[in-house]
């Protein structure tokens, strides 16, 4: 995950938040933006005449000669028409050498934003000491809109329409994040933390996901079954809800209204070191780690198989290489040519899910298929081609099933784009 966000999580001190930052990048070395940790949604405000709109909002780590007075432009785009633009600087946002800055980016108030369907957003960097402008990442996000029972006038019901991002192209990714020798011991020192999404819902009374807080993970190596470990799960505050209400004349019950979300889940496998034998007995207080309770996975070199378990059945599959040094081995989607960049320490991990998808309420193998999260497409086909070729049947939907009388599914031309 990004280096800031993640050791926010992992060091009691604030000078220890930027020990895994790259702070010696040489001039040649690109600017990127960290999506492994990078945070989108929407803003729900009342919009023009309280019929409801949004603002757009993006929280994420740049790297790599960030100024003081360097910026992001963020252009949000309904086809080729820009309907909103934000100039974001980083200021004290970032790191004293200028290796890191956060981003912290929401379009303007007053920018009503009603567009639904396809919504582009650039973030383009804005250097200061030299005036270019360099395209850093082009978001493709699909809005829904939703409606929020909103009370009585008289004896008619009043809605005002939200706004949300379909995570569904969020969940084909998950990524392994290999937590600094520099971590304090009990913030997981040198063990491994994995990171993906689920949704959750209701309708009526029925909730998903089940709960994660009794699971389990347990690997194989090369074929051969090790034992299993514990786990401790988390959502990281990365979350995108949508609420859809019948169109009543009371306040909604649970009956009434449809919920669903997506949630970025944080998953320490207590106990799977990696590194060798020796850097876990190092990273233990010099003693031996728990042969019952850990997993040293410079003991097992080769191709793993994790699966995190809950309630007896698979809800997610992670599979990965580890080499000789202990170390899982970057996923070929972040390698080579127009590959995405990450932070040290961080790689992806193939992800499969459970086969019927019983675990998610919501599940879109077609928006998997067609990109990576946020609408990256995938930069080698080739290397998640067995992944993609695994998923599961579809489960659920993302559309709002719900349309108050007068209204359509999609807006008139016209409320597209925004209001001042």
């Amino acid at each position: 995950m990004n280096a800031l966000k993640a050791l926010a999580h992992l060091a009691p001190a604030l000078g220890a938040l930027l020990m895994l930052v790259p702070h010696t990048a040489a001039a040649q070395d690109p600017r990127y933006l960290d999506e492994t940790d990078m945070q989108v949604r929407l803003h729900s405000v009342p919009g023009a005449n309280d019929q409801g709109a949004y603002q757009v909002v993006v929280e994420a780590t740049v790297y790599n000669r960030i100024g003081a007075s360097d910026a992001i432009r963020m252009d949000v785009k309904v086809g080729n028409r820009v309907v909103a633009t934000a100039r974001c600087e980083f200021g004290g946002a970032r790191d004293n050498d200028g290796g890191a800055g956060a981003l912290d980016c929401t379009t303007p108030e007053g920018t009503d934003i009603t567009a639904v369907g396809p919504v582009r957003v650039d973030l383009t960097y804005l250097d200061d000491q030299d005036g270019s402008a360099t395209l850093l990442r082009t978001l493709n996000l699909r809005v829904v809109r939703y409606w929020s029972w909103e009370g009585m006038n008289g004896n008619r019901p009043t809605h005002r329409a939200h706004f949300q991002l379909d995570g569904s192209d969020f969940m084909g990714v998950a990524y392994a994040y290999h937590i600094s020798p520099n971590a304090d011991y009990n913030r997981g020192r040198d063990q491994i933390k994995f990171y993906f999404w689920t949704s959750s819902g209701r309708s009526g009374s029925r909730n998903l996901p089940a709960d994660l807080n009794n699971a389990s993970m347990r690997c194989t190596v090369d074929g051969a079954r090790l034992h299993d470990l514990q786990v401790g799960t988390q959502t990281s505050g990365s979350e995108f809800e949508e609420d859809n209400r019948v169109y009543t004349n009371h306040a909604p019950q649970d009956g009434d209204v449809e919920h669903w979300s997506w949630n970025r889940v944080e998953l320490m496998a207590y106990g799977l070191y990696w590194g060798t034998h020796a850097d876990a007995v190092t990273a233990n207080i010099n003693s031996e780690p728990d042969p019952n309770r850990s997993l040293i996975m410079g003991d097992h070199p080769g191709a793993w198989v994790c699966g995190l378990r809950s309630s007896g059945r698979v809800v997610r599959e992670f599979r990965f290489t580890v080499g000789a040094d202990g170390r899982i081995v970057q996923h070929a989607e972040l390698v080579g040519p127009g590959a995405m960049h990450v932070v040290p320490g961080v790689v992806m991990v193939d992800t499969r899910f459970g086969n019927p998808e019983d675990f998610d309420f919501v599940f879109n193998p077609a928006a998997i298929r067609a990109s990576a999260p946020f609408g990256r497409p995938w930069t080698h086909p080739e290397a998640v081609r067995d992944m993609l070729a695994a998923l599961p049947a579809a489960v659920g939907t993302a559309d709002p099933a719900v349309v108050p009388a007068g209204q359509g599914r999609t807006p008139p031309a016209a409320a597209g784009g925004h209001h001042h």
